[in-house]
């Protein structure tokens, strides 16, 4: 390099400028550059000097309408430390680091941190997902990929871990009609649908991250694992009702359904998403939603949140097969 010309005791020996990309998720390359100067003063063959790094997030700090900074999912004690003085409602953007998609989480009413939008992970049976990623205690190389659209039937069975995927499909915000698809659509770019985003649907055996759950048969056994990001968990229901239930939050959140509910609404954002039923069809999106617990209630059948807008409202809900697909949010482990 040319030396520039002897400024303030100092000489500029190197500098390059370069426009970096901020709005990268978290992990993404980050290019960086620096100066170096040489101090006159100092003695020949004697070398001392500090390294200031500064980033600048690209938006304003008067834009009010500048998202959080993202962070991932699995680094649990940043959310929670975003999030502890926040008042309820508050969301923050985070990444799972699994597939570096994004989502919205809020702190609750009940005191802890849930997803307020469906979890769209697609399962991938040529990984092997580990404790540091995945709400697992041991390593899981799971037995079946999640379907995507082309697909039609899956295996009705606990012996398998069956998801789907239908691609970026969105609920309308539309209640009260028995039709599918009439009320869904295909999401666009448009930050206002991300809340109804219907996400993917999971057999019980796929949300507990197992290849085999046929040995949970029991009334209110808990499975403790799920496919959730590492530091995160399905909700309890059953006989569990504590810190963590989908009972809990409801009754401290005061959450109601049917068409002037607010169950659907800011900051929970439950979407009546429908089910995906083993034989090939997705009913009711905009009638019936289904989120799924972490504790079995027999052999067929677990423990859900289901609601509907007939005004029927159980977050203990237990007979629906487990075997068909329904709708996941993970809120971090109290």
């Amino acid at each position: 390099h040319t030396v520039p010309s002897k400024s303030d005791g100092y000489q500029r020996i190197a500098h390059k400028d370069a426009a970096t990309d901020m709005s990268a998720t978290p992990g993404a390359s980050v290019t960086t550059t620096y100066d170096a100067y040489i101090d006159t003063t100092q003695a020949a063959d004697t070398y001392t000097g500090k390294v200031k790094y500064v980033m600048v997030h690209p938006y304003s700090s008067t834009d009010d309408n500048k998202p959080t900074i993202a962070t991932y999912m699995q680094d649990v004690d940043t959310v929670k430390a975003k999030l502890a003085n926040a008042t309820v409602g508050t969301e923050l953007e985070v990444v799972d680091s699994r597939d570096n998609k994004t989502y919205t989480v809020a702190k609750m009413a009940d005191g802890n941190i849930w997803m307020n939008q469906n979890l769209d992970f697609d399962i991938d049976s040529t990984k092997t997902y580990t404790p540091a990623d995945t709400d697992i205690p041991a390593n899981w190389t799971p037995s079946a990929s999640t379907r995507v659209t082309s697909d039609t039937t899956w295996s009705s069975s606990n012996t398998t871990p069956e998801s789907y995927d239908f691609a970026d499909l969105c609920w309308t915000g539309a209640v009260g009609s028995y039709d599918d698809f009439n009320y869904a659509q295909d999401c666009d770019s448009d930050e206002a649908n991300k809340h109804y985003r219907i996400g993917n649907y999971y057999n019980w055996t796929a949300a507990v991250a197992m290849n085999d759950s046929s040995s949970y048969e029991t009334d209110n056994q808990d499975a403790n694992q799920s496919i959730c990001p590492a530091g995160w968990m399905l909700p309890k229901s059953g006989n569990q009702t504590g810190s963590g239930s989908f009972t809990d939050l409801i009754d401290k959140q005061n959450l109601t359904i049917g068409v002037s509910g607010n169950i659907h609404m800011s900051p929970g954002y439950f979407v009546y998403g429908g089910i995906y039923r083993g034989g090939g069809s997705l009913t009711n999106i905009s009638r019936y939603s289904f989120y799924l617990s972490s504790v079995a209630n027999s052999s067929d059948d677990s423990y859900l949140l289901y609601f509907n807008t007939d005004n029927y409202f159980n977050p203990q809900t237990d007979f629906f097969q487990r075997n068909n697909g329904f709708s996941v949010r993970c809120l971090v482990r109290p």
